[in-house]
């Protein structure tokens, strides 16, 4: 079993992979029951989404932020 991570840690890990990427992110969600949060770039479409306790087959950080290179750079 692995520990879990917390929101603010995943939020800071997902900004660093979206800002190597060129995304620039603004959170726009944090939704504390299911301790999900969902940053957008604010140049492009791209998002990132957070989750501290993933399906089984999930991931904890995912989203087409951390994938791609903003084509706004």
């Amino acid at each position: 079993m692995t520990r879990r991570r917390s929101l603010a840690a995943l939020r800071r890990e997902a900004g660093a992979a979206a800002h190597w990427r060129g995304h620039r992110l603004r959170w726009t969600t944090t939704r504390e029951p299911a301790r999900v949060a969902t940053g957008e770039c604010t140049r492009c479409p791209a998002w990132v989404q957070v989750m501290t306790d993933p399906p089984a087959n999930g991931v904890d950080i995912g989203g087409p932020a951390v994938a791609i290179n903003c084509p706004a750079t």
